[in-house]
């Protein structure tokens, strides 16, 4: 996921749940009380660790973007 926004400058969260379901598989992702695609909790507290505040997170678009 850092790799992309580094590259990118952002990230959504539709292609990050793709590319990590892709990758690593299922366990990763889940569908949320919504019924939206969403990253498990492990795998965004890793990214939170990486990124160490140089992301920020857009509720609205949700998208992660570099601060």
């Amino acid at each position: 996921m850092l790799e992309q926004v580094d590259e990118f400058q952002m990230l959504t969260q539709s292609d990050a749940v793709f590319e990590i379901e892709r990758r690593f598989g299922g366990d990763w992702v889940y569908d949320n009380d919504n019924g939206n695609p969403s990253i498990d909790r492990r795998a965004l507290t890793a990214f939170k660790r990486l990124h160490a505040g140089r992301v920020e997170w857009d509720n609205g678009d949700k998208t992660w973007y570099l601060a």
